[in-house]
């Protein structure tokens, strides 16, 4: 993992050879991934290149380079998975294509009539040139030399407008498919979804936590297991009922006035204009009922500025990580403690030379000296960092102590947009912190604290 995070910081740099390390480090592992969901010799070449390419694309979202290679397996699936859907769109294609359209069988199901409606009008829509290789090749069975002799033209014209021709009927009817259930989403709707897509699990065997909830009015789920995000989206508020976008959804940061979202069945499509269609696997099954772990009402609360809190979350990016080296038998999670006094009403973060550290799995039933540790050697060193605010802890312990991930909590800070103040409930240690702004009560960010010492 830590080798992993080295090559990809270097990648982000610039350094294509880091980059090359990773490619070799996983190409036989995702050769075989491919090989094994496939199963077409002839696509798993062109459909590794794919998953690579798109991985270094997007590697400025991989937040923990030491995820690398989930991360890169959950590419992979998701290449394979749109591979299968171009491809049973390609069979079910051809299949209709293969229909006499003036004659239909008096048996055909209210479906297949309503498909091939489609299909005769999305072969309305072609240009006549386009029209005619299809009605010739398609409709009256002739080869591709017999069309080209019957209209005067090249075989490889009548190939080339033949791919055209289908690639546009494709998309003809993809878009009378969804036409019905397309949203328009507002630059804020956009936003809140690029920000849902960071809170979504990792784990495979989690797949409802792996996608995107949209909920009936208008509202937006997005859960790990450790931070819950909600939000809402004008352009979806008359959804009728639950869509999973995913699993594994992941876009980039939106730079965007508007967009469509179109939903179908299997698939959703978010267009934005000048940009490349993204499809969006929809994964079928519930999604958890996140409603009953938002706590209806909590008596400790905090509230300070949003932007203080922010930029106070920001000046511990230096004092974590880099100060805190892993090796093979210690571990290191990014973890800082929140402090809260009424006495002084203030939010403190805190942070120390060895506060993070843990013994990983694969030694924890080995005897560990402490001599060895990560920190051994090294003079004890203590960050701390205050936020001025008004504070109700109703008899609390003074000061109130919480551990959090550091990581998660400039996460969620980010997911709610705090652009004024914020409250901060609490309950006690063991249990989750809600984060509300002021401004939009209908933006709320669950919490769930790390282990205290």
């Amino acid at each position: 993992m830590d080798e992993d995070r080295t090559l990809v910081r270097f990648a982000l740099a610039g350094d294509t050879q880091a980059f090359g390390r990773l490619v070799e480090r996983y190409g036989g592992r995702i050769i075989g991934r491919i090989r094994l969901l496939v199963r077409q010799p002839d696509d798993v070449e062109d459909l590794v290149q794919e998953v690579f390419l798109l991985a270094f694309r997007r590697l400025g979202q991989l937040h923990d380079g030491g995820r690398f290679s989930p991360w890169l397996s959950r590419i992979a699936d998701n290449t394979a998975r749109e591979w299968h859907r171009r491809r049973m769109v390609q069979i079910r294609f051809e299949e209709l294509l293969s229909k006499e359209w003036s004659r239909p069988d008096t048996d055909e199901s209210e479906a297949e009539r309503e498909a091939r409606m489609m299909v005769r009008e999305a072969i309305r829509r072609l240009s006549g040139a386009h029209r005619e290789v299809i009605e010739h090749h398609y409709f009256k069975g002739r080869s591709y030399g017999e069309t080209a002799y019957q209209l005067g033209l090249e075989v490889n014209t009548v190939r080339s407008r033949l791919q055209k021709a289908r690639q546009r009927i494709k998309k003809e009817m993809s878009e009378m498919t969804t036409a019905g259930n397309t949203y328009d989403l507002t630059a804020q709707d956009v936003l809140a979804l690029y920000w849902a897509t960071r809170f979504v699990s990792t784990d495979e065997s989690r797949l409802r936590l792996c996608g995107v909830c949209l909920d009936t009015g208008g509202r937006l789920v997005a859960a790990d297991g450790a931070r819950l995000l909600l939000r809402t989206l004008e352009g979806t508020e008359d959804l009728e009922k639950q869509v999973i976008l995913g699993p594994g959804f992941e876009m980039p940061m939106p730079h965007h006035e508007r967009a469509t979202l179109s939903v179908g069945e299997e698939v959703a499509v978010l267009r934005v204009e000048g940009e490349e269609d993204m499809a969006i696997p929809i994964v079928d099954e519930p999604y958890v009922k996140y409603l009953e772990v938002i706590p209806s009402s909590i008596g400790k609360r905090v509230r300070v500025s949003g932007a203080e809190l922010l930029k106070a979350v920001n000046l511990f990016a230096e004092q974590l990580n880099p100060r805190h080296p892993a090796t093979d038998v210690w571990t290191y999670t990014p973890k800082i403690e929140i402090q809260v006094s009424e006495a002084q009403q203030t939010l403190s973060l805190v942070t120390s030379r060895d506060m993070g550290y843990d013994v990983s799995r694969e030694k924890a039933d080995s005897p560990v000296s402490h001599d060895d540790a990560p920190w051994a050697g090294v003079p004890y060193w203590r960050f701390t960092t205050s936020v001025d605010g008004k504070v109700n802890m109703e008899d609390s312990p003074e000061p109130f102590r919480i551990h959090v991930n550091h990581n998660f909590l400039s996460d969620v800070l980010s997911g709610i947009e705090v652009d004024g103040p914020v409250d901060v409930f609490f309950s006690d240690p063991r249990r989750a912190l809600l984060f509300v702004p002021t401004g939009h009560p209908d933006r709320k960010a669950i919490l769930m604290p790390m282990r205290m010492e």
